[in-house]
């Protein structure tokens, strides 16, 4: 157990050794002497003290001028002063001492009892405060040894963090951290799914209230975005204080992101496949009903595409596709959807559109893609047929409906628009 410091101050040999002799009674304490205020400050930048007893009358250097010397120090002005004089006991110099920074002040003769219970209550307040900063320290390892952020915060602010945390932001020390940020979601990158910035309280309730799943934050480091996994246990519910740990599964986060965007969209032309069509136009078809909105569909497919295959190669006829879903996509309005319905057929929803505009859409299409020569093969066309939402439909009969038109389209010649719908 580490012992606790007393510094005694006196001019007066006889006193310092009384002082010795009633302290060395109690356990656990190490008594220092110094017989002038020189003596204690020199003691003060060397040695590690607790409290410090201090005689007012000294020549040369009076108990004043030590206790202010002691709290201009940014090392020393923690320690808490205990003035002992004989002389000065009047108010206006115990109100001089209390301003000077003593906590407590004592009259000679020195009633032995009274400062033996004023030391105890001293030395308890100490063991009490070395308890605390020992959990700390140890708490303080753990968290060191954990290569997650991990963060200690309670309702307020943050506590406590780890080395980690501190790499991760670029900060000495979790003061440098709070005079530039107040809460850790300043750093968040909004995105859909995942943590918001916002205040320290919003956001650890979001993460403590959400049991579906685990919250992921996106954090900015080195010019690239890291995704976390956040969890947040309870520390100390009394105080409530929590352990917030972020856990870096940008790795995992990124493969899903691949991998969820390999199940929707089309290997060949990076547009959405069929599956992710068919989901989709579930969502318009419903939105459009519910709102009495207007809708369109386009079927596009390929004029002679077996001929290019045929001719050129299906590595060219791929080429053809890719550059033909480029040029589709161009023509398209931000809310429009654009997928690979099979070989060389696409399918385009557009959504909020009468036929008319619908069909002027589709010609615009069709004399972008016939007007501008594709590499190797020369003049692509394509046909088009067109079908809108009607008020007794179903998601099946308007698919039908474009594939008639379509038909229809290839039938009178190819390289056109038609549509079964009356205009």
């Amino acid at each position: 157990m580490k012992k606790y410091t007393i510094l005694c101050v006196d001019d007066n040999r006889n006193n310092l050794y009384s002082l010795e002799a009633l302290l060395s009674t109690l356990e656990h304490v190490e008594i220092i002497l110094a017989e002038s205020g020189a003596k204690a400050l020199e003691t003060l930048l060397i040695s590690s003290v607790d409290l410090i007893l201090l005689d007012v009358q000294m020549p040369e250097m009076d108990g004043f001028s030590v206790a202010s010397f002691v709290k201009s120090n940014k090392k020393t002005q923690h320690i808490p002063i205990i003035f002992i004089s004989a002389v000065f006991t009047s108010e206006s110099f115990i109100s001089r001492g209390y301003k000077t920074g003593a906590i407590d002040y004592l009259a000679k003769p020195i009633d032995d009892t009274q400062l033996l219970n004023k030391i105890a209550f001293y030395t308890k307040l100490f063991r009490k405060e070395q308890e605390l900063q020992d959990e700390k320290d140890r708490l303080q390892n753990i968290l060191d040894m954990q290569d997650n952020l991990i963060m200690v915060v309670d309702r307020e602010e943050i506590i406590q963090v780890n080395h980690s945390f501190l790499d991760f932001v670029g900060y000495k020390t979790l003061h440098g951290f709070r005079q530039k940020h107040f809460c850790i979601c300043d750093l968040f990158i909004e995105d859909e799914g995942y943590l918001k910035a916002g205040e320290h309280k919003a956001w650890l309730d979001e993460v403590m209230q959400d049991h579906d799943k685990t919250p992921v934050a996106i954090i900015p480091f080195h010019n690239q975005n890291r995704y976390f996994a956040v969890r947040v246990n309870i520390l100390d519910l009394k105080r409530e204080q929590f352990i917030v740990t972020f856990t870096d599964i940008t790795h995992i986060e990124l493969e899903s992101k691949e991998f969820e965007r390999e199940a929707v969209r089309d290997p060949l032309t990076n547009v959405y496949n069929r599956r992710k069509f068919d989901m989709e136009l579930k969502k318009l078809f419903y939105i459009s009903n519910k709102y009495r909105m207007k809708l369109c569909l386009l079927m596009i497919d390929v004029d002679h595409f077996k001929r290019v295959n045929d001719t050129y190669g299906h590595q060219c006829g791929d080429d053809v596709l890719v550059e033909l879903s480029s040029r589709i996509s161009k023509q398209l309005r931000e809310g429009d959807l654009l997928a690979r319905y099979g070989g060389e057929e696409f399918v385009v929803v557009l959504p909020k559109s009468s036929l008319s505009s619908a069909m002027n859409k589709a010609y615009q299409l069709n004399k972008a893609i016939a007007n501008t020569m594709f590499d190797e093969v020369g003049r692509i066309t394509v046909s088009i047929g067109i079908a809108s939402l009607k008020e007794d439909d179903d998601i099946d009969s308007v698919i039908k409906r474009a594939d008639k038109a379509l038909y229809l389209a290839k039938e009178n010649g190819r390289n056109r628009v038609e549509t079964v719908e009356i205009t």
